[in-house]
């Protein structure tokens, strides 16, 4: 070939690595702005079991994210003599939770070694974090795609291909996958939420980021308060209560204690109406708890547990929120989980 002939292979690399030499670098100017938040999700929460032996597993929503704060006070209350085990699960619903319980974790804790011996044999308290949204039906267009997303591995994936074909539900695998490729990418972490072009431009301009502007955070207090009251309706769905009592009768059958843990509720939005839902969610998860001989530790309306303690999303403790949730937390009604003290009902 002469050096006046075209080279397609060339020319298509030379495009391709400038292409990347571009996203890099602007990946980088904007990633300080708006830099991507990793969390513990399932996979975290997977490893850290299949890399110990622990005396707590704990299984609920991102709530559960809370009890990696646990485990750390938990380790420096006993010198790192018991240890937590969490597995969150982002936008809940226990009948993902029980999906996640039989595929995932079981699994894993019935592994065994070379001898047949089992691998794990400390467990003695499994804690159930939950709240009433996990109690409602799935929505029209929503699928559970958390399932697929967070709780799927390949196999899983390959086999629901196999027989179905790639249809949405199943890309949310493919989708999630792509995105922990490139964990460390602002573009990539943002695909979907579309905040990363407002929080630029605030910065341009030295402006506080659009969802952290007080009037943004008032508009999703308004927005899940509403949520808040009007799910009294929807509450205690038959396939979530069959699956929150699966849950509890698989783990009471393996002989260790069985907790149900309600997560705190932002004070402001427990109007009258919105008590009333947790009022009959606590009505709900005792009437559970007592059919399984498990321990109720209702935190919905923990006294301790502030507005300011909650991050912009209404919802979730911030990482302080976090740290004074289990340092009171084990000072008081989860202390069993250092000494085996019973709790039945915390308010």
């Amino acid at each position: 070939m002469s050096p006046s002939e075209p080279r397609p292979g060339r020319d298509l690399a030379v495009v391709v690595l400038v292409a990347a030499l571009v996203f890099w670098g602007v990946d980088l100017a904007v990633r300080p702005v708006a830099p991507p938040q990793h969390l513990p999700e399932v996979q975290e929460g997977m490893a850290d079991l299949q890399a110990s032996d622990p005396h707590v597993l704990v299984l609920g929503s991102s709530y559960g994210r809370a009890f990696w704060a646990v485990k750390d006070e938990l380790a420096r209350l006993t010198g790192g003599e018991r240890h937590l085990a969490a597995v969150a699960v982002e936008h809940g619903k226990l009948s993902v939770y029980e999906w996640i319980l039989q595929n995932r974790i079981l699994p894993v804790l019935d592994a065994t070694d070379a001898s047949g011996r089992r691998q794990r044999t400390r467990l003695q308290h499994f804690v159930l974090v939950t709240e009433w949204w996990d109690s409602l039906p799935y929505g029209e267009g929503d699928p559970g795609a958390n399932l697929p997303a967070l709780g799927w591995t390949l196999d899983h994936f390959l086999a629901d291909v196999a027989r179905v074909g790639i249809n949405q539900f199943n890309r949310n695998y493919l989708q999630k996958r792509w995105r922990r490729l490139f964990h460390d990418f602002a573009l990539v972490q943002d695909r979907g939420f579309h905040t990363l072009i407002d929080s630029v431009r605030a910065a341009l301009v030295g402006r506080i980021r659009p969802e952290l502007r007080p009037e943004a955070v008032a508009a999703r207090l308004e927005a899940s308060t509403q949520l808040l009251e009007e799910s009294i309706r929807g509450l205690g769905h038959a396939e979530q209560m069959r699956a929150w009592r699966s849950i509890l009768s698989t783990m009471r059958a393996r002989g260790v204690e069985v907790t149900i843990v309600l997560y705190p509720t932002m004070p402001a939005k427990r109007t009258q109406a919105g008590v009333a839902t947790l009022e009959r969610f606590h009505a709900l998860a005792a009437g559970v708890a007592a059919e399984h001989g498990a321990r109720l530790v209702d935190l919905s309306q923990w006294a301790p547990i502030l507005d300011t303690d909650f991050g912009a999303d209404c919802d979730h403790l911030t990482a302080e929120g976090d740290a004074k949730f289990a340092r009171l937390g084990l000072a008081g009604p989860l202390a069993f989980l250092r000494n085996g003290a019973s709790s039945e009902r915390v308010r």
